[in-house]
């Protein structure tokens, strides 16, 4: 079994998405916890509404190529549709930071909507990460 979290962004309908999308990797995959929702600035393209960003835990069997085309398929049923603009709007985002107890995302300390979450999953559950640091 992988240990896997994932980040969770919306800025539209950011309350209904998020939730939508914990709600539907509760019924589909092995949900272990999420952290508390916090409202961020946009990062990049600025001229668009606050986020609201999380992060869940799961586990899966599944492989990394897998498991992450399955987010993008979760993403796609709660309408998020691609645009030239990678920092825009959007309904959700679904992101693997840790995969198999290891940070995968080179910035995860430079993006606070990425590193506050995740950080509360990480230390309320006393999860050890390797590359992690408080």
């Amino acid at each position: 079994m992988i240990s896997t979290i994932i980040s969770v962004g919306s800025n539209i309908e950011p309350q209904k998405n998020c939730d939508s999308a914990k709600e539907i990797l509760q019924a589909e995959t092995r949900f272990k916890a999420n952290s508390n929702y916090i409202v961020t600035k946009p990062w990049g393209f600025t001229e668009q509404a606050d986020f609201l960003n999380g992060a869940f835990w799961l586990e899966t069997e599944s492989d990394f190529d897998t498991f992450n085309a399955y987010l993008k398929s979760v993403e796609k049923r709660l309408d998020r549709i691609k645009h030239g603009n990678k920092a825009g709007p959007r309904t959700i985002d679904l992101d693997i930071v840790i995969w198999d107890n290891v940070i995968i995302v080179d910035d995860f300390y430079d993006k606070d909507f990425v590193r506050i979450p995740v950080t509360e999953l990480i230390e309320t559950h006393s999860l050890t990460i390797k590359g992690y640091s408080a």
